[in-house]
């Protein structure tokens, strides 16, 4: 008998809110996409960068998303920045901070 395994899987995500503030669509990324512009508002009367957390059971031959997903949670940006904790507890790993700064500069400086 097969062992089933357990997972952490991450991405990236834009929420598209409509001007109720209930979420109308979603924009999936590997990596970390940056903030939201404005011109990608234009349908949407907001949109929130958030990164999602998955806890996911599975075969070890199984892709990541495509076993049963256990828990999800979410770590809402802020003013720029990903809080310390998503949402059930658990600690936003640093390299998500590093990833969001970098874009974020990049977005900025260009660099």
């Amino acid at each position: 008998m097969a062992q089933i395994v357990r997972r952490v899987v991450y991405e990236w995500d834009y929420e598209i809110l409509d001007k109720y503030g209930d979420i109308i669509d979603h924009n999936f990324f590997d990596k970390c996409p940056g903030q939201p512009r404005k011109w990608q508002t234009k349908d949407a009367d907001r949109i929130c960068l958030v990164l999602v957390r998955y806890e996911v059971e599975g075969l070890p031959s199984d892709f990541e998303l495509t076993g049963d997903i256990k828990l999800t949670s979410w770590a809402y940006v802020k003013n720029g920045s990903l809080p310390g904790f998503f949402d059930d507890g658990v600690k936003v790993p640093q390299r998500f901070h590093q990833e969001l700064k970098k874009t974020t500069r990049q977005q900025v400086f260009g660099k």
